[in-house]
């Protein structure tokens, strides 16, 4: 799950894309890296920690929710 959050923070901080994260997430989750309720109450922590840029919480959130 720190592949996760590593992801998030990538992001964070503008070393990668919205593309990029998204395709990452695809990724982790396909791969099985982590079951996608862990990597939802992750999200949430990070989200309360440091707010995400625009919109992606819900997208990330719909994706895990699928």
């Amino acid at each position: 799950m720190s592949g996760f959050v590593e992801t998030l923070d990538s992001y964070r901080s503008g070393t990668l894309s919205r593309d990029a994260l998204l395709s990452e997430i695809e990724r982790q989750l396909a791969a099985g890296e982590a079951d996608p309720g862990a990597l939802l109450a992750a999200l949430n922590n990070e989200q309360a920690r440091e707010r995400l840029p625009g919109n992606i919480h819900i997208e990330i959130v719909r994706k895990l929710l699928r």
